[in-house]
């Protein structure tokens, strides 16, 4: 199996798990996908919790009653 970014071998058994990518790429992308969702989030109110906020929601209507 090669990775299909770098091109590279990776172990057969990421494959059958259906992995695409070796160990490294696959690593460098989450961190990526991690990195941009910190991002992402935002208090609903005032004094309350963090929500993550998805990329279709409209943060202008963040938090008011609608």
């Amino acid at each position: 199996m090669r990775c299909t970014i770098c091109g590279e071998k990776y172990n057969p058994k990421r494959a059958e798990l259906g992995y695409t990518t070796c160990l490294q790429c696959g690593e460098s992308a989450a961190l990526k996908v991690v990195n941009q969702r910190k991002k992402q989030l935002a208090p609903l109110f005032n004094k309350g919790a963090y929500q993550y906020i998805t990329p279709g929601d409209s943060l202008t209507s963040l938090g008011r009653k609608v």
